[in-house]
C-alpha cells in the first residue's frame, strides 16, 4: 500500500489514491506527532507532551500504546507505516509522499541556485504550492501549535519573501504589488516584505504610493515596538527619494526566462487523453538525461558512452509520427502537456527518415522524440550534446546509434 501525507493545511493520509479518514482527534494528534519527524525515532514522553500537552494523565504510556493500535487498524494494519521502537515509534515515509518534505526540498534547491531568478521564481512555486492553509489546522494538540506550528510558518514566510524576490528580479512588480498589500496587511512587522512593497510600487511608477508604505511601516514599528525603520528600509527610503538609478527594473535582456521552443498547439488533436496519460506514466516526471532513462542502452546512451560530455539536457517523452510526416502532430501536444508539468519548453524535432543522417540543428536542446513502438526500441530518437556539435541520433533493432 502507498501512502501520501499532508500536514501544510489540515492532516491527510491517501492510500493508493483513496482518502483515508482519521476521525479521532487523539489519533490525528498522534499521527501528526510522528508526521512533523517523519522517518525518525520520536521519544514516548514526546509523544505524550505532544498528545495531552504538560496533562501529563495517569496511564498515559498505556493509553499511548492503544492509540498506536487504534492508528495502525485506522491505516491498514497489514501495510502500517507506523512502528515500534524501543524508546518510541516511527512512521516510515518513502520519499516525496509527505508535503513538508517537497516544500523543504524546494526551498533548499532554490537557494541552491540563487543566480537563476527564473529558477528560483518556479522552484518556490511549487514549494509553496504544497500549502492548503494553516499547518496542522485541524490537529488539536496545543503543544504542536506552540512548538512545531510557528516554525512552519516561518519557513512559509521566508520562501515567499525570496519568491517575490526572485519576481521583483525579473521584472514582475506589477504581479506582486497586490500580493504584498496583503502580506503586509497580515506580518507588518516584517520590514522585508515592506522593502519589497515599496521597490514594486516604485518600478510600478507610483512613487508616492512607495513613499508612504515608509511612512506607514514607520509609525507601525514606533507604535508597536518603540523603534524605526531598518538601515535597509531607510536607504530604500531615500533612493526613492532621489530616483536612486539602481532600483530600476531589469532590462529585458537582462532577465532569463525558461526557454520555450514548442510550436503552437494542434486545435484538431481530439480523443488522445489516454494515450497521453500512459505516456507520462512510462518516463517519470523528474528523470533527467540523454535517452527514455539515464544510462539505459535500449532507449538512448548513457553518459559514460560520452567522456567529453559535460551536460545533461533534461529529457521527456513526445511521440512523433511516422517519419514521412512533415511534423509529427502526435509530439506538440504532448510536449506542451510536458511544459505543464515541467514549467519548461523545448523545441520539437522532425524525426528523419530512417535512412538518413542522424544531424539536426546543433545546439538546440530537445526533449525525447520515440516512434509509435516505442518504448520497444523501434525508431526512437534521442538528442545528445556533445563538442563540437550536437546530434540526434537513431536507436532501433535495425539501425543502431551512430558514433559519436
Amino acid at each position: 500500500m502507498t501512502f501520501q501525507f499532508r500536514v501544510l493545511g489540515p492532516l491527510e493520509v491517501i492510500a493508493d489514491g483513496r482518502v483515508v479518514p482519521v476521525s479521532s482527534g487523539r489519533q490525528r494528534s498522534l499521527l501528526a506527532a510522528l508526521l512533523v519527524d517523519a522517518n525518525r525515532v520520536v521519544a514516548t514522553r514526546d509523544l505524550v507532551r505532544r498528545i495531552w500537552g504538560d496533562a501529563n494523565p495517569a496511564g498515559a504510556r498505556e493509553t499511548l500504546h492503544s492509540y498506536v493500535m487504534r492508528l495502525r487498524r485506522t491505516l491498514g494494519a497489514a501495510d502500517s507505516p507506523v512502528v515500534t521502537r524501543p524508546d518510541g515509534y516511527l512512521i516510515e515515509v518513502a520519499d516525496g509522499a509527505l508535503d513538508l518534505d517537497r516544500f523543504t526540498a524546494g526551498v533548499r534547491e532554490a537557494r541552491a541556485v540563487a543566480d537563476d531568478p527564473a529558477r528560483v521564481a518556479a522552484l518556490l512555486g511549487d514549494a509553496l504550492a504544497q500549502w492548503r492553509g494553516d499547518a496542522l489546522s485541524d490537529v488539536p494538540s496545543e503543544t504542536l501549535h506552540q512548538d512545531v506550528v510557528p516554525t512552519l510558518h516561518e519557513q512559509r514566510l521566508a520562501a515567499i519573501e525570496l519568491r517575490v524576490e526572485a519576481d521583483l528580479r525579473l521584472g514582475r512588480h506589477q504581479d506582486v504589488i497586490a500580493e504584498l498589500a496583503d502580506l503586509t496587511a497580515k506580518h507588518p512587522l516584517r520590514e522585508r516584505l515592506w522593502a519589497h512593497r515599496m521597490l514594486a510600487l516604485y518600478r510600478a511608477g507610483r512613487q508616492a504610493d512607495a513613499l508612504n508604505c515608509y511612512h506607514e511601516v514607520r509609525g507601525l514599528l514606533a507604535d508597536e515596538l518603540g523603534i524605526g525603520p531598518g538601515h535597509q528600509l531607510q536607504m530604500l527610503y531615500q533612493a526613492i527619494l532621489t530616483d536612486g538609478a539602481a532600483l530600476a527594473a531589469p532590462p529585458p535582456s537582462a532577465i532569463r526566462l525558461p526557454r520555450n521552443d514548442l510550436p503552437g498547439d494542434i486545435a484538431d488533436f481530439t480523443g488522445r487523453v489516454n494515450d497521453l496519460a500512459r505516456l507520462f506514466d512510462l518516463v517519470p516526471a523528474h528523470r533527467t538525461g540523454t535517452g527514455g532513462h539515464l544510462g539505459d542502452r535500449r532507449y538512448g546512451r548513457g553518459r559514460q558512452d560520452h567522456p567529453r560530455r559535460t551536460r545533461r539536457p533534461p529529457v521527456g517523452p513526445a511521440l512523433s509520427g511516422r517519419p514521412t510526416l512533415p511534423r509529427p502532430a502526435r509530439s506538440h501536444p504532448a510536449a506542451r502537456a510536458d511544459r505543464t508539468r515541467r514549467r519548461a519548453g523545448h523545441l520539437v524535432a522532425r524525426p528523419r527518415c530512417r535512412d538518413r543522417s542522424d544531424s539536426h540543428r546543433p545546439g538546440r536542446a530537445v526533449r525525447v522524440v520515440a516512434g509509435p513502438n516505442w518504448p520497444t526500441g523501434k525508431c526512437c530518437w534521442y538528442w545528445t550534446t556533445q563538442a563540437p556539435a550536437s546530434r540526434f541520433v537513431r536507436c532501433c533493432p535495425a539501425h543502431p546509434p551512430a558514433s559519436p
